[in-house]
């Protein structure tokens, strides 16, 4: 809970400052919406949980690294 909820964000954002965007959205979506998919997860609503607020942190994190990054590698995708 605490990797889906801190660390998997924060990655994230590295993440961002190192690859296209597109490649990373596509990744971490595919990732945690194939956890979510698992018999284990779909049965416990805090993980659930964890994974859907990952998902809404990426989101404003990315509005926040393309408003303001300087340290970006690669342009935004279209």
């Amino acid at each position: 809970m605490k990797f889906i909820s801190n660390e998997l964000p924060r990655i994230y954002g590295e993440a961002l400052e190192r690859l296209p965007d597109k490649i990373v959205d596509d990744l971490f979506e595919k990732i945690l919406n194939n956890c979510k998919d698992l018999d284990e997860v779909k049965t416990d609503p805090r993980v659930l949980n964890a994974i859907d607020n990952a998902l809404e942190s990426m989101k404003n994190i990315k509005k926040k690294f393309l408003e303001g990054s300087k340290t970006r590698i690669y342009e935004p995708s279209a």
